[in-house]
C-alpha cells in the first residue's frame, strides 16, 4: 500500500491519480493508494480518497500535527496489508508508535526541514511563519527518529539518499525512485518550431514556490529585452500563478497567465511553445540533484526543455542528448541567446528530439513501470 497524508497541490493530487489509473496495468492487484485528507470521500480502483470523520477544525489539527496514527488507523485496515509507504508529510512521535505495528517505508522528495525553512524565509504572513517555526521544531525532534525506525525509504536521487543514510542506522535499504507520469493520457503535443522572431516559454507548476526559480526567470527576460535582444521573447505561466505572485502586474508585456488548464486546453497551449521551462533554483533547498513531475511530463509531450540542476530521470541517458538545455544550479541570469540558440538547433532536428523524448517517457517514465520499482522494493524488505 502507497499511502499520501496531505491537503496536497494540484500536481501532487493529479500524481496520485495517474499513479493508482498505472496499477492495474501494472498487474499489481495487491497495491493500494490512499490519501487522507479533510473532506473527500471517493474510492475508484485501487484509489481511496478518506477524509478525517466527524472532527472539527481545531480538534482535526491537532491530531494531523501530533497524532496521526489515530487519524490512519481510523481511516484505514491495516490488517489487509503487509507494509505500507507513507508519502512524508509532518513527522509526529504517534508514528513512532505505527512502525511498532506494522513495517513503516518513508518516501521523501526533499531535505524536509530545510524545505520549511526556505518557505518560512519567503512568507511575509506571520500565522504563517509561526506555524512553519512550530513544524521545524517538531520536525527537528521526530524526523530522523522515524528515519531511523524506518523499515526503510525511497528517495528521488542519490543526494537525498546520501542525506538520509546519514542519519538512519546506516543499514536501513533505501530505493531511488525518480517520478513518472501517465505517458499514455498525455498527448505528445511535441513543440512548435522557432521562427527566429518569436520565442515562446511555458512554465508548468501548481504554484510560484520559491525553488522554481520563476524571479531568476523575468529578471533574465527582462535584461535580455534591456539590452536590445531583437527577438521576441515571451513567458507562458500554466498553474496557480498570477501576475502579483511573481512580482509582475498586468500591464507588464510579454507575460501570460493561463490558471490552471487540464485536457485538450492545456495541450492547445503547450503544442504552441517553442521551450519548456523546469525548476531553476534547487539550491535554495540545498540539493543539486532530485526529480521533479514537470521534467517527466515534458518528455512524454515531447518538448524540450530548460534545466538547472540535475534531475534523475536524465542522468546518463545518452539518447536525450541535445533536447534540454542545462544551467547552473544557483541565481545568475539565464542567457537568452542561449535559449535562442538552442531553440534553432532542436527546430532543425525536430522529429529526431520528439521522436527520441519520448520514447524514452514510454520506457522508463512510465507510472506502470514507477509503481513495479515501489512494489519490488517494498517486497525487498523484511516485515
Amino acid at each position: 500500500m502507497y499511502f499520501l497524508m496531505e491537503n496536497a497541490s494540484f500536481g501532487v493530487m493529479q500524481k496520485v491519480r495517474q499513479q493508482a489509473s498505472s496499477i492495474a496495468r501494472s498487474g499489481l492487484n495487491d497495491l493500494d493508494i490512499y490519501v487522507l485528507n479533510p473532506s473527500l470521500e471517493e474510492h475508484s480502483g485501487h484509489l481511496y480518497f478518506r477524509a478525517y470523520k466527524s472532527m472539527p477544525y481545531p480538534i482535526r489539527v491537532f491530531y494531523y500535527l501530533f497524532n496521526k496514527r489515530a487519524l490512519m488507523e481510523q481511516a484505514i485496515d491495516f490488517n489487509k496489508y503487509d507494509r505500507v509507504v507513507l508519502r512524508h508529510s509532518f513527522s509526529d512521535g504517534s508514528l513512532l508508535r505505527l512502525m511498532d505495528r506494522l513495517p513503516l517505508l518513508l518516501e521523501f522528495h526533499s531535505k524536509i526541514i530545510t524545505e520549511l525553512e526556505v518557505k518560512e524565509a519567503e512568507t511575509s504572513s506571520i500565522v504563517k511563519k509561526i506555524i512553519r517555526r512550530i513544524r521545524i521544531t517538531i520536525e527537528k525532534r521526530y524526523l530522523y527518529k522515524l528515519v531511523k525506525k524506518s523499515a526503510g525509504f525511497i528517495t528521488m536521487g542519490q543526494e537525498l539518499a546520501e542525506h538520509y543514510t546519514e542519519h538512519s542506522t546506516g543499514s536501513t535499504p533505501h530505493q531511488i525512485i525518480f517520478n513518472g507520469c501517465d505517458v499514455s493520457s498525455i498527448k505528445k503535443t511535441g513543440f512548435k518550431a522557432f521562427n527566429g522572431q518569436e520565442l515562446n516559454i511555458v512554465f508548468l507548476g501548481s504554484r510560484p514556490d520559491p525553488w522554481h526559480g520563476i524571479p531568476r526567470l523575468i529578471r533574465s527576460v527582462q535584461h535580455y529585452r534591456k539590452s536590445g535582444g531583437n527577438v521576441q521573447v515571451n513567458l507562458h505561466f500554466v498553474g496557480k500563478i498570477g501576475p502579483a505572485e511573481v512580482g509582475l502586474s498586468a500591464a507588464d508585456k510579454g507575460f501570460h497567465f493561463h490558471g490552471v488548464l487540464q485536457n485538450e486546453e492545456l495541450d492547445d497551449v503547450m503544442s504552441k511553445m517553442n521551450l519548456a521551462i523546469c525548476t531553476l533554483a534547487q539550491y535554495m533547498k540545498q540539493l543539486d540533484e532530485t526529480s521533479a513531475i514537470k521534467t517527466v511530463e515534458y518528455l512524454a509531450r515531447a518538448i524540450p526543455f530548460v534545466i538547472a540542476y540535475e534531475d534523475t530521470a536524465l542522468t546518463a541517458q545518452d539518447s536525450l542528448k541535445g533536447t534540454y538545455l542545462r544551467f547552473p544550479n544557483d541565481d545568475s541570469e539565464i542567457d537568452m541567446n542561449e535559449l535562442i540558440k538552442f531553440s534553432v538547433e532542436v527546430s532543425a532536428n525536430q522529429e529526431s528530439v520528439m521522436e527520441r523524448m519520448r520514447l524514452y517517457a514510454e520506457n522508463e517514465c512510465d507510472w506502470a513501470v514507477k509503481m513495479r520499482q515501489y512494489y519490488n522494493f517494498a517486497c525487498s524488505v523484511d516485515s
